[in-house]
């Protein structure tokens, strides 16, 4: 038997605990407001005559629990109410895998980490429907997080201050939707915690403040020139745009934190703000700034988060950190040394949570074992350093192009290495997909979403943030739209992908994965969904890595004409499943500006459907078909 999290610690005894007539239980008051958990064959009853009971007991841990089954009584001791629901939550799981018969046994069960927490990028294209949202706090609470944010830059919420700003193209998160979701979220005691970044990522702000930016020509930055992204920290009128939204959001909340991020200000110290950087330091001009907000977001009862990439480069100022703030420290790759930056803090007595990645972003499938060890070694140092919690990310750079399906992987690792960290753990996640989250008779979900996120190992070489597979999309975005193939001959023809033993490995790699997904088993409707996400991410990974190869500039001529027959005949499906998927599980807006880069390798399909490339000279490079046609007219 499989309990996700693992529990702390487990007795199992001989009898089981018939369930043929039900299993009748009075609600208390600590459990009416989460009744909605209370499944088959548990059933409500007036009287006493009950096989399901409560009892206090002020000693345990307060989200701690005691579960006991005998053969003919269950008995589940708590502190406060989330003990009661975490406890549900694993009786549930026991009759899952047990429908004939409870097991007798006895469970003492209570979290690693006070707060366990997933944070959401809806800010990037993508901004889910509620009923998706309300899904995440499904999968979210059979985990036992108790912590849940949707990050917000720009106008993926919909702040009543400024609603003149919107066109007709936004779909928002409105305040009425958030509401909806925060008293879903708290019958699965989970507490929604607003989160809106006020310092860096303010482009789309900006574009409507022009006079606010630090540089407002932008600044030349990750090797292309960006528009500007940061307000400037001195002008008062930029602390009173950041308050005028905050303030939209606190109202609208019933939380006690208020995530502020003020992350990545990129221009901080340029500018705007060479002189003052220069005269009292970067670290110090940004530190005033933190202080200004912590200040207005304290006035209105709420204690404040912030990212600490900034204030991690001074670590001198930490010390002069409110003691209630709490810092964030992100890391996202395997290597973010945790183990260091989170022993500063605990020494110092700074107040923070620990902030790995899903791994998803930049990859479509996500970066398994680069997830696994991240967030492994975020929950250790945590705890060994007396930390808050973990906030585990999900990013949507470069058009949050990863389903939510590949999320799952992830979600589940978090939630039970957070609450209690062992070995095992990564090897049951695929259990907890194929048991839990997908009621998978055939047991092969679970080991196929691993599989697909698994291709970055036969990468050449470690990619930070990402995998090598992605230069399409980075690719296709440079490329000039009337010479497509030159231009992405340029950028991929000598790409790692292309070379021998790497593409047969790979090619090996996808058809096993072909053979896999034919054999899900789906049960219910949602199900269906996520095997057609499943199944779209296989076969995106295939388009990319044959264009990628048939680029390569010794791509044998049969390959090439192999590749570009598959994409002409299969990839029209996965750009319209892409479309379906999108609209079935997130609004509207966003969808273009995700699905360009997609439509633009459409276009780059079609046009080499006419070039039949023979004989290759690597030295001059390919023609395409534009110049083809010109050196015929001449």
């Amino acid at each position: 038997m499989y309990l996700f999290p693992a529990v702390k610690h487990i007795e199992e005894m001989t009898g089981t605990f018939d369930v043929s007539g039900g299993i009748p239980f009075k609600h208390i008051k600590e459990t009416e407001s989460f009744d909605h958990i209370f499944f088959y064959p548990l059933r409500e009853v007036d009287d006493d005559r009950v096989a399901l009971s409560f009892i206090k007991d002020k000693s345990l841990h307060e989200q701690g629990y005691k579960l006991s089954i005998t053969d003919d009584h269950i008995l589940i001791t708590y502190h406060k109410a989330q003990g009661i629901f975490y406890a549900i939550q694993t009786l549930k799981q026991i009759y899952i895998q047990n429908r004939r018969g409870l097991p007798c046994l006895e469970i003492s069960d209570e979290p690693d980490l006070e707060v366990r927490g997933y944070m959401l990028d809806i800010s990037r294209n993508k901004i889910p429907k509620l009923r998706t949202l309300k899904s995440y706090v499904d999968l979210l609470a059979s985990l036992k997080y108790n912590h849940f944010e949707l990050y917000v830059e720009g106008f993926s919420y919909l702040y009543p201050s400024h609603e003149a700003l919107y066109d007709k193209t936004m779909t928002p998160l409105t305040p009425r939707e958030y509401k909806s979701l925060e008293r879903y979220a708290k019958k699965n005691m989970i507490d929604l915690v607003p989160c809106h970044n006020g310092l860096g990522h303010m482009t789309a702000w900006l574009k409507k403040f022009p006079e606010l930016a630090v540089m407002p020509d932008g600044m030349f930055f990750w090797g292309a020139h960006r528009d500007p992204s940061t307000v400037n920290p001195l002008d008062p009128k930029s602390l009173e745009l950041v308050k005028s939204f905050y303030e939209d959001a606190l109202k609208n909340t019933k939380s006690s934190y208020f995530h502020m991020n003020l992350d990545e200000p990129y221009e901080l110290g340029h500018g705007k703000t060479e002189e003052e950087g220069k005269r009292i330091g970067v670290g110090q001009m940004y530190l005033d700034y933190v202080l200004k907000l912590y200040a207005f977001v304290k006035d209105h009862g709420k204690t404040p988060l912030i990212w600490g990439d900034v204030l991690n480069h001074y670590p001198e100022l930490l010390n002069q950190l409110p003691k209630d703030l709490i810092y964030v420290d992100w890391g996202y790759d395997q290597d973010y040394p945790f183990y260091k930056t989170l022993k500063r803090l605990g020494d110092l007595g700074v107040k923070f949570m620990a902030a790995p990645g899903t791994s998803t972003w930049n990859s479509l499938t996500g970066r398994h074992f680069n997830m696994i060890e991240n967030i492994r070694q975020a929950c250790l140092h945590t705890k060994i350093n007396n930390g808050l919690g973990m906030l585990l990310t999900e990013w949507g750079d470069n058009g949050h192009l990863q389903t939510y399906t590949q999320g799952i992987p992830a979600i589940a690792f978090g939630g039970m290495e957070s609450w209690h960290a062992r070995i095992n753990n990564q090897f049951e996640i695929k259990k907890y997909i194929d048991i839990i989250e997908m009621n998978d008779p055939s047991e092969r979900t679970g080991h196929i979403l691993i599989d697909l996120a698994s291709y970055h190992t036969f990468e050449s070489s470690f990619r930070y943030n990402g995998t090598r597979l992605m230069d399409v999309i980075y690719a296709i975005n440079r490329a000039d739209s009337l010479h497509l193939q030159e231009d992405m001959y340029r950028e991929l023809s000598t790409h790692s992908y292309g070379e021998p033993e790497t593409y047969r490995r790979i090619s090996r790699y996808l058809d096993s994965l072909d053979m896999q997904c034919k054999r899900i088993s789906v049960l219910h409707p949602k199900d269906k969904w996520q095997k057609t996400e499943i199944m779209w991410s296989k076969d995106m990974l295939r388009a990319l890595m044959y264009i990628i190869h048939l680029n390569y500039y010794n791509c044998s001529n049969d390959d090439f004409i192999h590749h570009k027959k598959w994409l002409f005949d299969h990839y029209p499906k996965i750009l319209k499943t892409f479309e379906k998927m999108w609209l079935h599980f997130n609004k509207p807006g966003g969808l273009e500006q995700s699905i360009k880069p997609l439509k633009t390798l459409d276009l780059y399909i079609k046009e080499i459907q006419t070039f039949n490339w023979l004989e290759r000279n690597p030295k001059s490079g390919r023609l395409s078909v534009f110049q083809k046609k010109k050196n015929a007219m001449n």
